[in-house]
């Protein structure tokens, strides 16, 4: 998928709120969730595990949470939940998620972490393919899953 196209779908409030999909439910994994639980954590972040969940203040940016740890306050990540129709992760992809998380296609809801740096002063956002959060939607409870296909970047810009 070309970095436009993905980068409207992620960050733009087009087609929002999204429709339901016959594969994954709502498009959006966290909308209605106000916390959310990541029992292993994040990669890098393993003891922290409850987070609030919360629009972004930049409401520039209407789709895109904050996740905000409950065990290390200011402590916070950028998310963006992800449909996984939008192709940027193939079904194969989505299936191997599913299996690694342990929640169910029904249950399922996907969203991807947001990073931010500068390139030559410039501020270049990405979203990390290689490891989706799988979120069961009614559980308010998920986990960060690695992708085993070298196909899915680590810093997928957008």
């Amino acid at each position: 998928m070309h970095s436009e196209t993905a980068r409207s779908r992620i960050l733009s409030e087009e087609g929002s709120p999204r429709k339901a999909r016959a594969r994954s439910g709502a498009g959006d994994a966290l909308a209605g969730l106000q916390r959310l639980n990541l029992p292993l954590g994040l990669i890098g972040f393993e003891g922290r595990t409850r987070f609030v969940v919360s629009p972004l203040a930049d409401r520039r940016f209407p789709t895109l949470r904050l996740l905000r740890s409950i065990d290390e306050p200011g402590l916070s990540f950028v998310v963006a939940p992800v449909d996984p129709d939008d192709g940027l992760i193939d079904e194969a992809g989505i299936r191997e998620a599913q299996r690694q998380a342990g929640i169910g296609p029904d249950e399922a809801g996907y969203a991807l972490l947001v990073s931010v740096r500068c390139e030559n002063g410039v501020p270049a956002a990405s979203v990390n393919l290689c490891a989706p959060l799988v979120i069961d939607r009614g559980r308010g409870v998920g986990r960060q899953v690695v992708l085993s296909s070298e196909r899915y970047p680590l810093r997928y810009p957008i």
